[in-house]
């Protein structure tokens, strides 16, 4: 029997296809799927997290399409994904043309990833996300969440292993799949770098949070000293957030970002006697400043609550 490729193997061979690629254009249906009514409250109960009823809006078709082919669903993951995987590669170069779509199409597989996510059902997110590369295979955000999706599989995965001599790559391929976070977090990176000495603008998000009010919220251009990693290992979101989100006209995801609702402030300085000492203290009123990466001209900056409802809404009129 032909031996099995290598974890390592996969992922160098899916990093040098997919690095070396150039984006191809899609092309749009006349008609839209799904009327603008519906994607106006589709959006709305997205934003008030109410997914049950954005998810209800979907028709059929559109909710429970899978990225799957007729017959894959139930193949081990390792030969149910790398078809995929090639899919979105081919794609990617040209070589492939991308599906006939309305330019909502994409957004709303992204989205319904999302809340499959927040609702950690993470298989169905997973499928979502594959299904928005199928159709554009640059959604950066996309391959963040799916890198989010892999870590924790991977994390549960290896936690489980008590024996660490195995051959711990071709093991993840066998119980996961084709994509791992690494290459998900490597292509997120990717889609963000410009040319030498060209910067990445970023839109910088700032107000003054005081006891769960947001006051003086304002958006500023700007650069980012090492955007690469934006919305992936430096913010990673944790229970208990505000999350910050910002969006092109036609509500495709640029970034997020995340802060904690209090802050630990620690001080110091010297007693009475001479002698040193110190404290902290928690607050619930402090700046905010958060920077959010922009490859498109965003439209508006959103954020929510921890419990996942949006609190404000910051439309971005001009824009460097």
């Amino acid at each position: 029997m032909p031996k099995e490729p290598s974890g390592h193997m996969i992922i160098s061979l899916f990093f040098a296809l997919f690095l070396g690629l150039t984006s191809a254009s899609a092309k749009t249906n006349d008609e839209p799927q799904i009327s603008q009514e519906t994607l106006v409250k589709f959006f709305q109960y997205y934003e008030d997290r109410d997914y049950a009823k954005a998810i209800s809006l979907l028709p059929l078709q559109v909710r429970d399409l899978s990225p799957y082919e007729k017959g894959k669903e139930n193949l081990p993951p390792y030969k149910r994904d790398e078809g995929i995987y090639f899919d979105i590669i081919q794609k990617t170069s040209g070589e492939k043309p991308l599906p006939k779509q309305d330019p909502s199409d994409k957004e709303i597989q992204y989205y319904l990833g999302v809340m499959h996510y927040w609702m950690n059902n993470l298989d169905m997110a997973k499928q979502k996300f594959l299904l928005c590369l199928q159709l554009d295979p640059t959604y950066r955000m996309a391959h963040v969440y799916l890198f989010r999706i892999f870590s924790k599989l991977e994390s549960e995965l290896l936690s489980k292993i008590d024996n660490r001599s195995e051959d711990i790559g071709a093991l993840l391929i066998e119980k996961l799949g084709f994509g791992t976070s690494d290459s998900h977090l490597d292509m997120a990176s990717e889609l963000l770098k410009k040319e030498e000495n060209q910067s990445l603008p970023v839109l910088r998000v700032s107000c003054l949070f005081d006891k769960s009010v947001l006051k003086d919220l304002r958006a500023n251009a700007s650069t980012a000293p090492d955007p690469e990693n934006r919305g992936t290992l430096n913010d990673e979101m944790k229970p208990g957030q505000y999350r910050l989100e910002s969006i092109t006209q036609d509500r495709h995801c640029l970034d997020e970002a995340y802060f904690l609702p209090e802050q630990k402030l620690f001080w110091d300085g010297i007693d009475k006697n001479g002698k040193m000492t110190g404290g902290s203290e928690v607050t619930t009123t402090f700046s905010v400043s958060q920077d959010l990466v922009m490859p498109q001209k965003a439209k508006k900056v959103i954020i929510y609550n921890p419990s996942g409802k949006k609190v404000a809404e910051l439309p971005i009129d001009q824009q460097r």
